[in-house]
């Protein structure tokens, strides 16, 4: 009986374990991977095309031509017309100060939007997920004139993820959510950010235009696919516990 109810408690503490640390180790720090930003994608692919020799205009008014309508929409028809300029002289320096510009303001769009939507942990994780991406295609830079200035950057984005909480399982292992320090570290990153590229640009809400935007919720959020492997554990040790607990029964009869 002694070593029955020695099992049930050790089952016991270790459903509890799981229900507590997994959840928040499934989602943790992965800023919603694999989710991507197309404009910081689009940014990064003209950068490569624009190293080589002879400069490869051509993929970047390729890449230009595949983000244009979300650009159009968020930042207005003016901003892609000096982008374009850049590429009709073919002047490289144009279009790559241009398209920081809109990194800069892409990170702003993006905490914007997740201030309308913060307790929706789901799509508030995606929307940082994407304004993580967009500084990532900046960051070399950073990371070059100022790898400490690149750190303090990438720890407030690991504070503003914290500063989400966590939902948990059914309620399991629930962080609470905390807004004053998500606006705290969304303001030290666009003001060391701002103040790294020298530019006051910011988002000013939709403009005009057709563009999708992207905040699907994709993997790496709070969707059942991330649950399975965490339910399947959870099952096992209910159905071990029920297992000696009838086999406890047994014995005593």
């Amino acid at each position: 009986m002694m070593k029955t109810s020695n099992m049930v408690a050790s089952l016991l503490m270790m459903l509890m374990l799981v229900a507590t640390f997994i959840p928040t180790n499934v989602n943790a720090y992965s800023y919603g991977s694999p989710n991507e930003d197309a404009i910081a994608s689009a940014y990064t692919d003209m950068l490569a095309a624009l190293s080589k020799e002879p400069k490869d205009f051509a993929a970047v008014q390729n890449k230009l031509n595949e983000i244009k309508p979300e650009m159009v929409k968020e930042f207005g028809q003016e901003q892609v017309d000096r982008i374009q300029k850049g590429i009709d002289d073919k002047d490289a320096n144009l279009v790559i100060y241009e398209m920081k510009v809109v990194i800069v303001r892409n990170i702003e769009r993006r905490f914007t939007n997740m201030g309308e939507i913060f307790d929706d942990y789901a799509q508030a994780k995606v929307l940082l997920a994407k304004a993580f991406a967009n500084y990532e295609a900046l960051s070399p830079e950073v990371i070059k004139a100022d790898p400490e200035l690149d750190q303090k950057i990438r720890n407030a984005f690991d504070e503003a993820l914290a500063s989400l909480g966590n939902p948990g399982l059914f309620g399991v292992g629930k962080v609470s959510s905390d807004r004053a320090k998500f606006d705290s570290n969304r303001d030290l990153i666009l003001n060391e950010i701002k103040d790294f590229f020298q530019t006051e640009a910011g988002y000013q809400g939709h403009t005009k235009g057709t563009g999708q935007t992207d905040i699907e919720v994709k993997g790496g959020t709070t969707t059942w696919a991330n649950w399975v492997p965490l339910l399947i554990i959870l099952f096992v040790i209910v159905g071990a516990l029920l297992l000696f607990t009838r086999k406890g029964k047994k014995r005593t009869k």
